[in-house]
């Protein structure tokens, strides 16, 4: 029986009696035994305030659980149809109450609105959605906790690489920081990109804020690595180069990014648009000279990006700066390039295959793609995360898309290593956490997560 770890290596668990759904309890029992001390351990190390919040949660939380169950008794009953609809709709309020609540106190109430939107539910799912949104909740708690921790420690040469030098004096004295998560995909147990602000403290007035970095919970020597081959040939593109700084951090997967003005363009209704069909409709206010230009900037570097092997440049990672100022160009910032995926699209939204590069570029590239082959951990996306997001959202989808990975694999020719019940409970623990599937990449072989932990999935064949 094949077994998995957790994110402390302490805590190990096999998971036997797997069925095709969660219609077997002791599936979910084996699931939620297997999480649950690691949980109680992240519990144990978080400050006391902290606690105090996590058992303020787990208070509304027995609530809402009390009304879901109420709920669902009403909705089963027998008699007068009026009073059982104003319960209905009584009950039903309360929950949505608790769950703004929720927000207000920094906890996406998703997990619980599920329960509360869909009726129909078993009781094993809604026990499978209770429990992910408590471990979501504790994972969020656990991880501001590792950020301040990582900040606190390191935060001398934080300030030394990023802090403006009039104000470094300063804020190795008087500074106090504010973190803030950003986006909805979280990897590795609620894991996600942050915003640090840090601020100079004024014990009478408000606190002044003097610079903000972005704390990224990876390994970015592949980021690096495409912006050294993008700035190589700088003089020879038409399009705006991004100039940030960041700074890796070996053996921490982590890495800290200088702040990047610009906007995602995040809104429900471009919410599934790529940067080119943003610039392409009349959302983006730009005239036709304008426009042209945009997509004409956008379209080289979705050509060279597509050759270097680039993906997933979706919405949340590629900021869009200048739109509406009419006296600049509109540019282009891509802000996660970790995932490596040869002959598919950058997602983007240009035109690669109308543009042509150079000789030169092409050398470069290829130089870079060796480089990369040999030593630089980057993403591995078998499927488009959307995908892998709205299938990690369903519990009883866990083994429709380990299949679905697994021809993918085949598809890449993989030479594939892992177990499918292997592949089926990682992702299992995966949704628990309420995460998107995250692979890596690191010379030759694809691995569950990050390479670190060991889990080899496959490996490439050798040309």
């Amino acid at each position: 029986m094949s077994k998995i770890r957790d994110s402390s290596p302490e805590h190990t668990h096999s998971l036997e009696n797997t069925k095709e759904d969660l219609s077997s309890s002791l599936l979910l029992d084996n699931l939620i035994s297997f999480i649950t001390p690691a949980r109680e351990a992240l519990i144990e190390k978080l400050p006391r305030n902290t606690q105090d919040q996590l058992f303020y949660f787990l208070k509304k939380h027995k609530e809402i659980s009390r009304l879901v169950n109420e709920l669902n008794n009403l909705i089963k009953s027998k008699g007068d149809a009026y009073k059982i609809d104003r319960g209905i709709g009584r009950i039903a309020l309360e929950i949505e109450t608790l769950c703004d609540e929720y927000e207000e106190d920094g906890f996406n109430s998703e997990c619980i609105e599920v329960i509360g939107d869909n009726l129909e539910l078993s009781a094993l799912e809604r026990k499978f959605y209770f429990e992910q949104s408590i471990t979501r909740f504790v994972d969020m708690l656990a991880y501001k906790q590792e950020i301040e921790e990582f900040i606190k420690l390191n935060r001398e040469l934080i300030i030394h690489e990023f802090c403006p030098e009039k104000h470094r004096k300063d804020a190795l004295n008087y500074c106090k920081i504010e973190t803030k998560l950003f986006g909805r995909e979280t990897h590795n147990h609620g894991r996600i990109t942050a915003f640090v602000t840090f601020y100079l403290y004024n014990p009478v007035g408000e606190n002044e804020r003097i610079f903000q970095i972005v704390y990224n919970p990876r390994d970015a020597q592949i980021d690096k690595a495409v912006m050294s081959a993008l700035w190589s040939w700088k003089r020879s593109l038409p399009f705006f180069l991004p100039d940030y700084k960041i700074l890796n951090f070996d053996n921490e997967n982590v890495s800290i990014w200088e702040y990047v003005e610009g906007s995602c363009l995040l809104s429900d209704e471009t919410n599934s648009w790529t940067k080119g069909q943003f610039i392409r409709s009349g959302k983006s206010g730009l005239k036709d000279e304008s426009k042209n230009k945009a997509l004409s900037r956008l379209s080289q570097m979705d050509a060279i990006l597509t050759m270097m092997g680039i993906s997933d440049l979706h919405r949340e990672n590629v900021l869009i700066k200048n739109l509406f100022y009419k006296d600049e160009e509109v540019e282009f910032s891509p802000i996660d390039l970790e995932n490596f995926s040869i002959g598919k699209t950058t997602e983007l939204g240009g035109f690669p295959k109308n543009t042509k590069l150079t000789v030169h570029q092409k050398k470069i590239i290829q130089t870079y793609l060796l480089n990369k082959t040999n030593n630089l951990i980057c993403r591995y996306i078998p499927l488009p995360t959307q995908v892998m997001a709205g299938m990690t959202g369903t519990p009883n989808l866990y083994k429709a898309l380990a299949y679905k990975l697994m021809d993918e694999f085949q598809t890449d020719k993989l030479i594939v290593i892992m177990k499918l019940s292997s592949l089926e409970e990682n992702i299992l623990i995966s949704m628990l956490h309420h995460d998107v599937l995250y692979f890596t990449e690191l010379s030759g072989k694809i691995y569950y997560g990050m390479p670190n932990e060991g889990k080899i999935i496959a490996i490439r064949e050798e040309d």
